[in-house]
């Protein structure tokens, strides 16, 4: 039997919902009225489902109920014009087609206080007659029959199984209601709400959340998160109950998360997830496929898994995760593409794409080794930082050079270029400079990018010499693009960035994720507010461009002298 139905996806909708009889029911859904009438009236309810559950992190259990063949064929079928006919709230990131969990803590993230709450038993509440009703209720309004009859083919027992095809859908129309009020709760209060599933999630970068969603009460026990008022109220008000003990009220200087995924600054997975993948890696490469497979079903296959599926395999369930973290870190991201490598050599059959290929060449080679060649200390009356850009010249900002004597390479003094002796073109109002050092140098520099689309949550490294003391070295931070400001004279447009610039750092180098230069390091505490600088910006790179134009111009007089 086919899950597959044969009309357009408007003609499904638009036929589904003017169906009367459970006949109709059964011709639209491509299936032999008799054998929907067996499956869903004949077959004893025992013969249905097969129960298990599945131990959760927190070591309690989760029932689980999946439908015989027969009946989760039809289901998938049903499921399929369900996602057509629900409309999504804003709100809701579970079982909706293009949303998933790293969107849905993307909401979150990065917020000073994060409110979790749990529905309790969710599947279990919604029982039969809910069900009925949701289908003959606007927008829906299913005729009678059918909204009964569709109740019989996704209930089980007299309520929503979880485990049945139809259930996350059924589910996310049953609580659309509640949905909309808690969006308007939220705006209300101006917070951010978002539920996947029976995880219900508000945030805020208040200090505090207002006493009308939660509160903390003192006893004699301990502090007691307390549910507000007119959250409770909504929640109960659409028959759903809150688990007092999953509810979780997560500031900031505390590790936060979301549907799993960390928020604090951005969405990520946890350490461990990681650890767990190069084990996994690790086992194979060490001690073959057939011992890593072994030892992982003996201590993790059982507990995740349902009894009657059949064997998911070592090999799957690595590259599974590979992906999710892929999902979850981007495609570019270097662990990913480190463990993907590694996966590749050990996998059978296995091939890297093209574009795969050409970012592991590009980013797997550490950008420290580059950034090491490339960085030079400019010294004097302060410090500042300067780089090698290839075909270019050493860049740095103009009020660097105005401030300093010598450029050079910490561990290579001897080596030191004078700024009175060598060629500078540089830009003041763009606060850009070029330092002319010849055509003849070890070390091609740092590839330029290009800086005409940044945007905000773009990742970056920034690197100088930030807090320079004699025999230190430079620093790398990590952090992303958070904005755009002004210059310090009102004419430029420069870019702002989460991570704290030290003194010193000016001049430093920009990369993007791909280690390519997408501007110049140019303000930082020792730039002070007369001035006209604001901590923590960049130049963008394409800003060089004008003063590269100067510079060959330059280089092609003093060649023709």
């Amino acid at each position: 039997m086919s899950i597959n139905l044969s009309e357009d996806e408007q003609k499904q909708r638009e036929q589904f919902l003017k169906l009367i009889s459970p006949r109709q029911l059964a011709d639209f859904l491509q299936i032999k009225y008799s054998n929907l009438i067996y499956n869903i009236h004949k077959v004893p309810p025992k013969k249905k489902y097969t129960k298990f559950n599945i131990t959760k992190k927190s070591g309690s259990s989760r029932d689980i109920l999946a439908p015989i063949s027969p009946i989760k064929i039809i289901q998938q079928k049903l499921s399929a014009v369900l996602q057509l006919i629900y409309e999504p709230k804003p709100s809701v990131y579970g079982f909706v087609k293009g949303k998933n969990i790293l969107q849905n803590a993307q909401k979150h993230s990065p917020k000073k206080v994060i409110l979790n709450i749990d529905l309790k038993d969710f599947f279990p509440s919604i029982h039969f007659g809910r069900v009925i009703g949701v289908f003959m209720a606007a927008p829906y309004n299913i005729h009678k029959s059918v909204a009964t009859f569709l109740a019989q083919i996704c209930c089980f027992d007299g309520y929503l199984p979880q485990g049945a095809p139809t259930s996350p859908t059924i589910s996310n129309m049953i609580c659309a209601k509640m949905d909309t009020q808690l969006q308007r709760l939220a705006k209300k209060y101006r917070v951010t709400y978002t539920r996947y599933a029976d995880d219900l999630t508000f945030s805020t970068n208040s200090k505090a959340f207002p006493k009308s969603l939660v509160t903390l009460v003192e006893a004699p026990e301990g502090t007691i998160l307390k549910i507000g008022n007119e959250l409770q109220y909504i929640i109960h008000k659409n028959d759903f109950k809150i688990n007092e003990g999953k509810s979780r009220l997560q500031r900031r200087n505390r590790r936060q998360e979301v549907t799993g995924l960390t928020t604090n600054e951005f969405p990520n997975v946890k350490r461990k997830f990681i650890r767990q993948i190069r084990a996994m890696l690790y086992a194979w490469d060490e001690h073959g496929i057939d011992n890593a497979e072994r030892v992982f079903k003996e201590k993790y296959y059982t507990k995740h898994r349902a009894p009657h599926i059949n064997d998911v395999s070592f090999q799957q369930v690595l590259k599974g995760r590979l992906d999710f973290l892929g999902m979850i870190r981007g495609k570019d991201n270097r662990i990913y593409l480190r463990y993907l490598k590694q996966y590749s050599e050990l996998a059978p059959g296995f091939e890297l794409k093209p574009d795969q290929i050409a970012l592991m060449k590009s980013l797997l080679t550490s950008p420290e080794e580059y950034l090491q060649k490339s960085l030079f200390l400019f010294d004097g009356e302060a410090t500042g930082t300067g780089f090698l850009l290839q075909d270019v010249g050493i860049v740095t900002c103009s009020h660097v050079v105005e401030k300093t004597f010598f450029a050079y390479k910490p561990k290579d003094q001897a080596n030191k270029y004078s700024l009175l002796d060598e060629t500078i073109i540089q830009d003041s109002e763009k606060d850009l400079a070029i330092l002319k050092i010849g055509d003849a140098f070890p070390f091609s520099g740092l590839a330029i990018g290009d800086s005409s689309d940044l945007k905000q949550g773009d990742k970056i490294t920034v690197a100088g010499f930030g807090g320079y003391r004699e025999g230190s070295s430079h620093k790398i931070l990590k952090g992303e693009i958070t904005g755009q400001t002004r210059s310090n004279n009102n004419k430029y447009d420069w870019h702002t960035v989460s991570v704290s610039l030290m003194s010193g750092m000016s001049g430093g180098p920009v990369l993007d994720g791909n280690n390519q230069v997408i501007g110049v390091s140019v303000t930082g505490p020792d730039c002070n507010e007369q001035a006209g600088y604001i901590d923590n910006c960049f130049i963008p790179i394409n800003d060089l461009n004008e003063l590269i134009g100067k510079s060959c111009k330059a280089r092609e007089n003093e060649r023709q002298r």
